[in-house]
């Protein structure tokens, strides 16, 4: 499910994030990934949370 254009998805075992067309946005490097709110979405990485940032326009 896409929200403001872009997806959490998992391959290999790794979330990142695609586009709704489905251009690939960031590796697939995190733990867990949640969906963008406000341009911000929640990682996990290394154990740690933290969180990454799109603008929708890029």
């Amino acid at each position: 499910m896409f929200r403001v254009g872009a997806a959490p998805v998992r391959q290999e075992g790794k979330w990142g994030f695609i586009k709704k067309d489905g251009t690939k946005l960031t590796h697939f490097i995190y733990e867990e990934g949640e969906y963008f709110i406000n341009g911000v979405a929640r990682v996990k990485q290394n154990g740690k949370w933290g969180s990454i940032t799109w603008n929708k326009r890029s």
